[in-house]
């Protein structure tokens, strides 16, 4: 995974042990909200990352594409370029 999504992973677990260890129900409160606010950046991150991944992997399959179309194309003209008669124009 990215730095972004282990930092937010780490920052929820961090403001999970801190709600295990708060002794006021609004220290825990806050601490859990804070876990769940992390937890919700990572989700994101996560989907960022796999959005870029899918991204770019299309990117790459068209490029492949567009190659292979190109290399057709050659290979056709090279065909029809020994297929062509030779004049003698002279």
């Amino acid at each position: 995974m990215s730095q972004k999504y282990d930092f937010y992973t780490a920052r929820a677990a961090e403001a999970d042990a801190e709600a295990d260890k708060a002794k006021l129900q609004n220290a825990k409160d806050r601490a859990n909200r804070s876990a769940k606010a992390w937890r919700q950046l990572a989700s994101r991150e996560q989907a960022v990352q796999a959005k870029r991944i899918a991204t770019a992997e299309a990117k790459e399959d068209a490029r492949a594409e567009e190659r292979a179309a190109a290399e057709e194309r050659a290979t056709a003209e090279a065909a029809r370029s020994d297929l062509a008669p030779a004049h003698s124009w002279g």
